[in-house]
């Protein structure tokens, strides 16, 4: 009997089950379930009595990834996809307030010590911590973590924050997003780093972008899946490539972890 595990997402999943629909060995034949919805309703995922409640307040979750009666220690681990988890929480600090090294005329001065606060405030406030809360309290198996990948370029052309993005500030919001998320969650689960193979200096590779997905139920004239196009200015969502590539890496944890 294969083991089951269970893909707990926002639209960032979309990515990763088209790539698995377009080619299902991805994952090693393992036996996976999903649930979709969006990170605003997080809090409201729960474990009840060792049932898995996900929210029901979202028109997200298409059929086939919703679940029925599925109790937690049905499954033999857990992934979680996007949440909220994304680069753009350093970035909107970035939008008004410096560090003195970064500072320009017309934003605030802030500490090295008041930005990390402010970092970390923001990853725990996010309704991921309360699923894992939930999941952790219920069984012991493992969970791995997959944020949202970098921005596409194309937001450095975006008027409305290319400064962010542009500036000489831009590789050390990466690194601090990327060294936050760790000190947040390397305690309490496994974290899985955005595929190098996958980024272009700040932002994720062109080709991974093109055609980004973002709805497991949304289709086109055709039925193929809704994706946009090159005039979009959706910069954070990535394409079944993409999706592909994160499927791997996820089979390779499950390896690594004897699952």
């Amino acid at each position: 009997m294969s083991r089951k595990f269970l893909l707990v997402g926002n639209s960032h999943l979309a990515c990763v089950k088209v790539a698995m629909d377009i080619e299902p060995g991805l994952l090693g034949g393992r036996t996976i379930d999903y649930v979709a919805f969006n990170q605003i309703d997080a809090a409201d995922f729960d474990v009840v009595e060792g049932i898995i409640k996900p929210p029901t307040n979202t028109s997200a979750i298409p059929a086939d990834a919703r679940l029925g009666e599925a109790r937690a220690t049905d499954y033999s681990g857990f992934v979680i996809v996007g949440m909220g988890l994304s680069i753009n929480l350093l970035a909107s600090i970035y939008l008004s307030h410096r560090l003195l090294a970064h500072h320009r005329p017309g934003l605030h001065l802030l500490s090295r010590a008041a930005f990390d606060s402010a970092v970390a405030e923001s990853i725990q406030k996010l309704g991921v911590n309360s699923i894992i809360a939930k999941l952790r309290a219920a069984t012991n198996v493992p969970v791995l973590l997959v944020p949202e990948p970098l921005m596409n370029a194309e937001i450095a052309k975006d008027e409305r924050g290319a400064d962010v993005w542009t500036g000489e500030h831009a590789p050390f919001l990466v690194e601090r997003y990327i060294s936050s998320l760790h000190q947040v969650f390397d305690p309490v689960v496994d974290l899985l780093e955005q595929p190098p193979e996958t980024i272009d200096g700040v932002f994720t590779r062109a080709e991974y972008a093109y055609g980004g997905l973002r709805s497991l139920t949304k289709r086109d004239k055709r039925g193929n899946p809704w994706r946009y196009k090159e005039d979009h200015r959706d910069y954070r969502h990535m394409n079944e490539q993409y999706g592909a590539i994160i499927c791997r890496r996820i089979e390779n944890w499950l390896t690594s972890r004897g699952l």
